[in-house]
C-alpha cells in the first residue's frame, strides 16, 4: 500500500512538472495523457496535495489555451485553498506563476 502511494504521488508529480513545462514553453500538444492520468487517480488525503496543484494548472491551461476567464476564478479559488489550511507559501508561489504567464 505505501509503495502503491509512493509511485503515485510521483507520478503525479511527474505530470504537474510537465504541466508546468507546458505553461511556461506556451506548448499544449501531447499534454490531455497527463491530465487524463491525474483525473482517474482518485483523490484522497494523501494526494490532496498533488492533486490540488494538478487541478490548479490544469484550470490554467484551460485559461491559456481558450482565454477561459472563469477558469482564472478556479485558479484563484485554489491558491485561496492552499493558503487556508497552511500553506501560503505555495499559494503564493502559484499566484506569483499566475501573473508571470498569464
Amino acid at each position: 500500500m505505501r509503495e502503491s502511494m509512493l509511485v503515485k504521488k510521483s507520478l503525479l508529480s511527474l505530470a504537474i512538472n510537465v504541466l508546468v513545462l507546458s505553461i511556461e514553453e506556451n506548448k499544449f500538444e501531447n499534454i490531455d495523457f497527463y491530465i487524463d492520468f491525474a483525473n482517474k487517480v482518485p483523490t484522497n488525503p494523501d494526494l490532496f496535495f498533488y492533486k490540488s496543484a494538478m487541478t490548479f494548472f490544469t484550470y490554467f491551461i484551460q485559461y491559456k489555451k481558450n482565454q477561459d476567464k472563469s477558469a482564472l476564478q478556479y485558479c484563484d479559488a485554489i491558491i485561496k485553498s492552499f493558503c487556508l489550511v497552511g500553506m501560503p507559501e505555495y499559494g503564493e508561489e502559484l499566484r506569483k506563476f499566475k501573473d508571470k504567464y498569464k
